[in-house]
């Protein structure tokens, strides 16, 4: 039986001395990642990747919970444990992406607000997530979300004739491959299938976001047939 990883709670002192080794010397979301709030949040939550959509309060004023946080998802990258996760008050949110020893050692954390996360951490690259976005629209609302050759095709009708063949490829080998493994595609007697509708989709890769939001923002409304 496999024993349960137990994470170490990030602390700002930890996170100042780690950071310092792990980050650019221009860290642009420092004030970010030092409000008070944040850090009740951060140090407090449980770290656990059944937890992934479960809200957390993690301080309590004189009227209930002031403070709290929640897994958004969690991969692998680097051979180390990421956790993508909401922290919030009553008046604002912002999005961290804590980072982990496979053990459960902490590492470091990244904020969100400012994008300063290596894009190297992230599950699926850029292109591989543009890319997903517009086969997921060209499968459209077809009820299966069955990717059919017509919803391949469309993905590159406008290549030149002779790279046609060639990005097919790129989509068969490197893309969906690449949506099976963050969860957004799954294969069923050798036949692909997104699982869920578009919305969804973009909600995954936007969690995961490989982009900075406003970057995201953008993409999500990206044409199928460019």
């Amino acid at each position: 039986m496999t024993e349960k990883v137990i994470y170490q709670a990030p602390t700002f002192p930890r996170w100042k001395e780690t950071h310092q080794r792990q980050a650019p010397e221009t860290y642009r979301a420092k004030e970010d990642t030092r409000k008070t709030y944040h850090w009740v949040v951060l140090s407090y939550l449980k770290y656990d990747t059944e937890m992934i959509g479960v809200e957390q309060p993690t301080w309590f004023g004189k009227h209930g919970p002031t403070a709290f946080g929640k897994i958004l998802s969690t991969w692998i990258s680097h051979r180390r444990r990421c956790f993508l996760v909401q922290a919030r008050n009553r008046r604002r949110a912002d999005t961290y992406l804590v980072v982990f020893e496979q053990d459960g050692r902490f590492v470091t954390l990244y904020s969100k607000t400012k994008d300063d996360i290596p894009n190297a951490i992230f599950p699926i690259s850029r292109r591989n997530a543009t890319l997903l976005l517009r086969l997921s629209l060209a499968v459209g609302d077809e009820p299966s979300r069955k990717i059919t050759d017509r919803a391949l095709l469309v993905c590159v009708a406008r290549k030149k004739s002779y790279n046609i063949q060639r990005h097919l490829e790129l989509l068969k080998q490197r893309v969906i491959p690449a949506g099976i493994e963050i969860g957004v595609i799954q294969e069923r007697a050798g036949e692909f299938f997104f699982t869920a509708e578009h919305k969804v989709v973009e909600s995954t890769i936007e969690n995961l976001n490989p982009f900075g939001w406003e970057d995201f923002a953008w993409r999500q409304h990206v044409d199928p047939y460019v």
